[in-house]
């Protein structure tokens, strides 16, 4: 009998192991023909297999059959529950209906309720176990600050490391682990540094935590610093860093640390591709985004979140035609894949192409968001298609997205563009809490046909309504003055607003002045305004701007010397 039971319970672990449900029912349909299904050793690792196998209707079902379920067999079930997000309803029932607890009952629940963003919940349970004399495990310190990190509760995050050191754990590389991942999501650098520099033996893991709590403090240099002096690197640790460079805005970086990667001769992942996709668009970098391309597809790790980035990639680095490849190669196409191609062809200039993805995605019943609507209303602006842009009005207002600030600004910029002034105004006037974008938006629309009283009618209700112009606003009045001659007032306006305001200074500020004071007939102050110009890559259009007024004012000599320096 009893070897018969040893090779039934390592039948049932066998099926676990390989994740074999079918296989598992084979076994418990023999135990419980040959009668030894509840044998409580048998019950219990019916129980464990099912719970591991993510069925928790099974294992439920024996354990409502044993006649004498055991702490460990309830202890699996809340396990089995737990698995499948079966919480408050049946796990914690379990728990609470349980006629005796051990350390295990509370640190299962605990990892739980931590687990399924329950931190509150969590926390209290903590603090019930102590009250009822139960003495925390290594997992229950883990389970407890990990539920702190979700909430961001660095009290009962301390009062947890407090307890962690009375009983020892305080130095533990996992207890650390969690220690360093608290204080870092609480804000508290210095205080991870700590328990780092305190841990007995840290592991890649816990260096993986020291790495992205730097990281996510900003710590670039730090972090960079942490992960060179690392004595072993895996995958997630060289994600963090790509992921790191190109949240510092350093794409070179991080494209240079994933061939340090493979030189290194550890192996990417999905993870570290995306960020390596990502890094290649960012620097228009298409040799090496297709070759990147091309050794994922080798490895066999193409999914959809990779297959959106390379679509992205390719309409950055103006190759629209792999981007197309990709999208038509998709096996699962939805919202986010039918918006990267979208906005890839937007991107290229081939508006018409774009908003006939567009109709395709409509004509599939994928319903439109957010981000893609405001993507056709800017291509419906760059094209000037007014019915175009009625017809996704509509669709904006079916699906209630009208007070989307992205959207409802570019419905204003779409009306504004297709000349549609009254309906930009009334768009604008709909809006029940209007930005400065909004303000900006409908501005620009007004500059657009150079309407002086109305721009500045705009730039006074601002100021009635406390809303703080920025940089875009000006330019708005400064290309309004410009193209109206208003001479006499830009020197005036450009001081005050900047000095009123605090406007950092933009090239194309200056470039308006110079253009006004150009067409103006004021060559000389336009050249000396141009000559010292703090910004150099708008110079050559500034120019540009010079040589043809010479032209509006017959001066051919003076064009002459202008045209040297456009050159």
């Amino acid at each position: 009998m009893h070897r018969c039971l040893a090779r039934e319970g390592s039948l049932l672990r066998r099926a676990a192991d390989a994740g074999s449900l079918q296989d598992g029912l084979l076994v418990h349909d023999q135990l419980v023909r040959s009668g030894y299904a509840f044998q409580p050793h048998i019950a219990d690792s019916l129980i464990g297999m099912y719970a591991q196998l993510g069925s928790a209707q099974e294992a439920r079902s024996v354990f409502d059959r044993n006649p004498n379920p055991t702490l460990y067999s309830r202890n699996l079930l809340i396990k089995a529950y737990g698995l499948q997000g079966r919480l408050h309803d049946d796990a914690y029932h379990v728990f609470h209906t349980m006629p005796a607890r051990d350390v295990v009952s509370w640190t299962s629940m605990i990892c739980l309720l931590a687990q399924h963003g329950c931190g509150i919940e969590a926390v209290h349970l903590y603090a019930q176990m102590h009250v009822e004399g139960f003495h925390p495990k290594k997992i229950t310190f883990v389970g407890a600050l990990n539920a702190c990190t979700s909430i961001h509760s660095l009290s009962h995050g301390q009062a947890i490391h407090v307890s962690a050191m009375v009983f020892g754990f305080d130095r533990d590389v996992v207890v650390g682990t969690a220690l360093i991942k608290m204080y870092g999501e609480c804000g508290k650098l210095h205080l991870a540094q700590n328990v780092f520099g305190n841990i007995t033996a840290c592991d890649v893991i816990s260096w993986n935590a020291m790495i992205g709590v730097l990281v996510q403090a900003g710590e670039f240099s730090n972090a960079t610093h942490t992960f060179i002096m690392a004595p072993e690197r895996n995958a997630a640790t060289w994600n963090t860093m790509i992921c790191a460079y190109l949240q510092d805005g350093n794409a070179k970086m991080a494209l240079d640390t994933f061939h340090r990667m493979l030189q290194m001769g550890s192996k990417p992942n999905e993870i570290t591709f995306l960020g390596a996709v990502n890094a290649c668009a960012r620097l228009r970098s298409l040799l090496n985004g297709q070759s990147i391309h091309i050794f994922l597809v080798k490895l066999g790790l193409e999914n959809a979140e990779l297959e959106v980035a390379l679509i992205s990639m390719y309409g950055k680095c103006k190759s629209i035609r792999e981007a197309r490849s990709v999208f038509d190669r998709m096996q699962q196409v939805n919202v986010i894949s039918w918006t990267a191609i979208i906005v890839a062809y937007t991107e290229n200039e081939q508006g018409e192409e774009a908003l006939g993805f567009f109709h395709q995605m409509q004509s599939k019943g994928i319903q439109a968001d957010e981000v893609v609507l405001f993507c056709c209303l800017d291509v419906c602006a760059m094209l000037s298609t007014l019915v175009e842009g009625e017809y996704i009005n509509d669709i904006v207002n079916k699906l209630g997205l009208e007070e989307h600030e992205m959207v409802r600004t570019a419905l204003i910029d779409m009306y504004g563009k297709c000349g549609s002034l009254d309906e930009a105004r009334h768009t604008f006037r709909r809006s029940l809490s209007a930005n400065v974008t909004m303000w900006n938006a409908l501005m620009t629309a007004f500059t657009h046909r150079v309407y002086v009283e109305e721009v500045f009618g705009l730039l006074y209700e601002m100021w009635q309504n406390s809303i703080k112009p920025n940089s875009i606003t000006f330019s708005c009045v400064l290309t309004t003055c410009s193209h109206a001659g208003w001479v006499d007032s830009i020197n005036q306006i450009f001081l005050s607003i900047f000095l009123n305001y605090d406007v950092v200074y933009t090239d194309h500020h200056f470039l308006c002045m110079a253009d006004l004071l150009a067409r103006a007939g004021q060559l000389k102050q336009a050249e000396n305004l141009i000559q010292h110009f703090p910004f150099r890559h708008d110079e050559g259009l500034a120019w540009q701007c010079l040589l043809a007024a010479c032209s509006l004012h017959d001066n051919f000599e003076y064009a002459m010397r202008v045209a040297m320096c456009a050159k």
